[in-house]
């Protein structure tokens, strides 16, 4: 059975900067995230994007919001085409500023296994 799920990202985001020198020194660009998905099961999933500023560029269209099926490898298939994807992308313009002062960082070699791992900060 597919399952809807609606994803707010606003989190995410915030984290997702961290890495953008350009982000912090121009203080209008909102880097370019790239959302990966990594369900337990097959499932259809709706994510959209809690931006307070102007999306310029994302790869699969938004519209409003994108909708794919997730699978456990990571591949995202837009219901309506068909198309696979890896990865779901944007890059916009915010006047936000971010507080990085406080968060986490995962080193590259350890971060597959963080994956399995379910995030409860939010909880």
């Amino acid at each position: 059975m597919k399952r809807l799920l609606t994803l707010s990202l606003a989190a995410l985001l915030a984290a997702g900067l961290t890495a953008c020198g350009a982000a912090e020194e121009r203080g209008d660009l909102a880097a370019k995230p790239v959302l990966y998905l990594y369900p337990e099961e097959e499932t259809e999933v709706t994510v959209t994007l809690d931006f307070d500023g102007t999306l310029t560029s994302t790869y699969p269209d938004y519209g409003d919001g994108w909708t794919v099926t997730a699978r456990p490898g990571g591949t995202l298939t837009d219901p309506a085409t068909g198309r696979e994807y890896y990865c779901l992308f944007w890059e916009g313009i915010t006047e936000a500023e971010y507080d990085f002062s406080t968060g986490f960082c995962v080193a590259g070699r350890t971060l597959r296994p963080s994956w399995r791992t379910p995030w409860t900060g939010w909880a």
